[in-house]
């Protein structure tokens, strides 16, 4: 069935598989195709979402309100590069698999990936909204929540390293 989801994700892109065949005639090493993404998001996810995140919740949870407040201010810097990081990881790790001649769309990867940036962006438009309340209970239920939903993509995140470290044993 031409309509069906399977059958209109069974193949790159046009435009996804123009570029990667134009990033093809750099003379990019193998390995950098292969493992420079995962190296690099493993990095970024160590460096900046670790601490980001704890951050979050040290803020969070710190009796010293001042300090506190310091504390999420530095969360919500870092975590903002992170999602930027995040999105342009997405698409560098697009152009890795499909340079691999490996189809984007029919992987676990490729899902977990979508359920992360998808997550991070929620999340993130929630908390720049006033955590979905204008009085200060619904603030401290709303930042509740947003660290919650910030811990539980903590999972998801290691869900899409799981699954891109099987793809590459595959």
């Amino acid at each position: 069935d031409p309509g069906h989801a399977s059958t209109l994700l069974s193949e790159n892109p046009g435009w996804i598989t123009a570029i990667a065949k134009a990033f093809g005639t750099l003379g990019i090493p193998a390995p950098v195709t292969k493992y420079g993404h995962p190296a690099m998001m493993g990095l970024m996810v160590l460096g900046m979402g670790v601490p980001g995140a704890a951050l979050g919740w040290a803020g969070r949870l710190n009796d010293d309100k001042k300090e506190g407040v310091k504390q999420k201010d530095l969360h919500n810097t870092i975590m903002s590069a992170f999602v930027t990081l995040a999105f342009m990881g997405a698409f560098g790790g697009t152009l890795s698999t499909a340079m691999q001649g490996e189809e984007i769309a029919q992987t676990p990867h490729f899902v977990t990936a979508l359920i992360f940036l998808g997550g991070l962006t929620a999340n993130g438009v929630f908390a720049y909204s006033g955590f979905g309340a204008s009085e200060p209970k619904g603030k401290i239920s709303g930042r509740k929540a947003h660290a919650y939903a910030g811990a539980a993509l903590a999972a998801v995140v290691l869900a899409h390293a799981g699954t891109g470290i099987a793809g590459l044993l595959k």
